[in-house]
This record gives C-alpha cells, sequence and structure tokens, in this order.
C-alpha cells in the first residue's frame, strides 16, 4: 500500500469516526425519509460504508436508532454557539440575537429527525431515555443562548418562558414539514414577539 504521507489514526479513533459517520447518516436518512422508512441499508449507502461495518457498531435497527438520538443529544452539546454569542454580553442585543436563533430552531433536518425519533418513541420505548438526555440538552442549548448573566437577571420567570418556548419550539417543528416558508416567517415571528417583554422583564 503506498505511502500517503498523512499519519494513519488510532484504532479507537477510527472506530469512532466510522460510528459518527454512520449516526450521522442515520438521523439524515430519518429526517428525509421517516423512522419507519429508515433502512439499515440506506444507511449504508448514504454512509458509504459497507454493511459489515454498519453491523459491526449496530447489531440491530432499534440499537441503531437508539444510539442516533443519543447521538443527537452529543451534537447538541457540542454546539459552539455559546462561544460565537459571548461577545455580545448580556445587553439588548444579546438577547435579540438568541430570540433570533430559537425563532428558526424548529426548521431543519436537525428537528425533523429530532420529531421522527420523538413520536416512535411511543412504540419504542428503548427510544426514551435517549430522548429524555436529548430534552435536557435543548434546555441546556437554549439557556447557553442567553447567557448567565441574563439568566440570573431574569431569575425563575424568565427560566418559565424559555420552557414555554421550548414547548412551542417542538409543536411548530412537528408539521413544519406540511408549512411553506411564509407560515415558517410567520411562526418564527411568534417567538420575536417576546423581545419587548423580555427586554422590559430583564431591563435591558
Amino acid at each position: 500500500m503506498p505511502d500517503t504521507g498523512k499519519p494513519r489514526l488510532p484504532a479507537a479513533e477510527r472506530l469512532a469516526v466510522t460510528r459518527a459517520r454512520l449516526l450521522d447518516a442515520v438521523l439524515d436518512t430519518v429526517a428525509q425519509c421517516g423512522y419507519t422508512a429508515t433502512s439499515t441499508t440506506e444507511v449504508a449507502r448514504r454512509s458509504g460504508l459497507t454493511r459489515g461495518a454498519q453491523l459491526h457498531h449496530f447489531g440491530t435497527k432499534d440499537q441503531m436508532m437508539v444510539a442516533a438520538a443519543e447521538h443527537l443529544a452529543a451534537r447538541t452539546r457540542a454546539t459552539d454557539i455559546q462561544a460565537r454569542l459571548a461577545h455580545l454580553g448580556s445587553g439588548p442585543e444579546r438577547l435579540r440575537t438568541a430570540l433570533t436563533i430559537m425563532a428558526r430552531m424548529f426548521i431543519g433536518p436537525i428537528p425533523a429527525a429530532y420529531i421522527e425519533l420523538y413520536v416512535a418513541s411511543r412504540a419504542h420505548p428503548e427510544l426514551r431515555p435517549a430522548l429524555a438526555d436529548l430534552d435536557v440538552a435543548n434546555r441546556d442549548l437554549v439557556r447557553a443562548l442567553f447567557g448567565d448573566q441574563l439568566l440570573a437577571r431574569g431569575g425563575p420567570e424568565f427560566d418559565q418562558i424559555l420552557d414555554l418556548a421550548m414547548y412551542a419550539l417542538r409543536g411548530m417543528a412537528l408539521d413544519a414539514h406540511i408549512s411553506g416558508e411564509d407560515e415558517h416567517q410567520r411562526r418564527g415571528a411568534l417567538i420575536l414577539a417576546l423581545t419587548p417583554y423580555l427586554e422590559r422583564l430583564l431591563e435591558v
């Protein structure tokens, strides 16, 4: 085999990369095709890996789906949003930027995959612990948008408003696939409409 000059990754790291590649393909397939139509064959095709590699990591579809839910939670925790917003401090610009990000959080492949897994958990209870963990990760992500100073300033009332907004976003994600961009913008505007109220609450 020719020497490419690139250092070879350790075996454990190669396995982790392959596993992440497979799970990203699972989430893409679930988002586009739905939970029921997601097959191990299609995941292997999308990942560009062999069925053997897939079976090495996940013996069954159920095991693969549980791992996908856990992977989604890990991806949520690994987001760099908080770091990108840190320079905004704790003033009105931070508040408005955070709400603007929230206003689009119900659209896209990740929310679609989340909803598919969430609905599937009614018939597949083995998914529930991973999805409960994902809900915690999503809650932490939303709070990271605002930063510790705004959270402390708002107190319990602000915390409750953020939880209510998260439940609303989950509902918006549920049928986002049958609504167009105009409706998406209208729904996002409902989140942005919180701006003046929160500015008064937080005194920013």
